[in-house]
């Protein structure tokens, strides 16, 4: 086969044209991968971002219960208050136990040294009757 100018000029032009049609079809395949590349981006970044939200919801919620937990907390100055009430109602509670048992043990006393008087009488009062008679 004999290739003359215009044979080979054909034969060229038909191979650039194969080669610019293969780019051709080249780029549209890199564009169609970039275009899916960047969907796939924005779609990661969406769930990214949806995630993240979920995340950030639930550590607010935690962060309100904390804070609903927290102002239910009686405070140390409350607590001191309450204490010291607490105490005050003991120690008058103490003091009107002493008061009470006080009073029942000078009772008590009493009556013991009133019977030990009243036996007392009685046995002179039968020695003296014994002797009389």
């Amino acid at each position: 086969m004999t290739w003359t100018i215009e044979a080979l000029a054909v034969h060229f032009d038909k191979m650039v044209n194969l080669i610019l049609a293969r780019m051709q079809e080249m780029e549209a395949g890199w564009a169609r991968a970039t275009d899916l590349a960047r969907e796939n981006s924005r779609l990661e970044r969406e769930r990214a971002s949806s995630q993240i939200d979920d995340r950030l919801a639930g550590m607010n919620e935690f962060r309100d219960a904390m804070k609903d937990q927290a102002s239910r907390f009686v405070t140390r100055s409350e607590l001191g208050l309450q204490l010291d009430a607490l105490c005050d109602k003991i120690d008058r509670i103490e003091k009107r136990e002493n008061v009470g048992e006080g009073k029942s043990q000078g009772m008590g006393a009493a009556w013991g040294y009133l019977i030990t008087a009243v036996s007392a009488v009685t046995a002179i009062l039968l020695v003296v009757h014994t002797l009389m008679n």
